[in-house]
């Protein structure tokens, strides 16, 4: 069953792939519904969990005031509401424009009418970090429960990416909401954390 109205002489949808499942992708899935859209949704999400909100990631999980299930966007039950085909913890891999396939790790392969894509942006990692132990990043669910159970060990800790805007302060509020000492950084070199009696949000 196609839907949505044919914009430009383009033949109605049956299919549509979200690549992405996060915020946007979710968004995405529920605007087709309230749109009438009632062909076929996949949602591809290269994390194994539900849908969930990102910004508490930094802040109120991070600091342990929220337990992780609170940013749950969608429960189990609403989301299997929208008849959306989920492939969570599957990660896309190619794209074959010409036979409007989107493959999956595994092999599986999505075919497609229309496609969406809004995987979001990934972190940047420092140079020569990668076999360091006690560096982090923070975008999932898992590199903040990661990054939360370091806290126990009461390190200190350098924020990079503490400029103004880009939420770089807020990673900084969360540790000295846990009790850990910590300092900014500017992107391009990293300064040393103070005693944690100096502990203030990273600006």
């Amino acid at each position: 069953m196609g839907s949505l109205p044919p914009s430009g002489g383009n033949a109605p949808l049956g299919t549509i792939v979200v690549v992405g499942g996060s915020l946007a992708g979710l968004r995405a899935v529920e605007t087709l519904r309230r749109l009438g859209f009632e062909g076929r949704i996949h949602l591809v999400g290269a994390e194994r969990h539900l849908p969930y909100d990102r910004p508490p990631l930094s802040k109120q999980v991070l600091a342990g005031t929220w337990e992780p299930d609170r940013v749950w966007l969608k429960e189990e039950h609403a989301l299997a509401g929208l008849e959306v085909e989920t492939h969570l913890g599957r990660t896309a891999t190619d794209l074959d424009l010409d036979e409007r396939v989107v493959l999956l790790h595994g092999g599986t392969r999505l075919g497609f009418d229309g496609l969406l894509v809004a995987t979001g942006a990934t972190p940047r990692h420092l140079p020569d970090t990668a076999d360091l132990d006690g560096v982090h990043v923070l975008r999932t669910l898992e590199d903040c429960l990661s990054l939360r159970r370091a806290f126990d060990d009461g390190p200190r800790v350098a924020v990079v990416g503490a400029h103004a805007g880009s939420g770089g302060d807020r990673p900084g509020s969360a540790t000295c909401a846990a009790g850990v000492g910590t300092g900014p950084g500017d992107g391009q070199g990293v300064r040393g954390a103070p005693p944690r009696s100096w502990c203030r949000p990273a600006v």
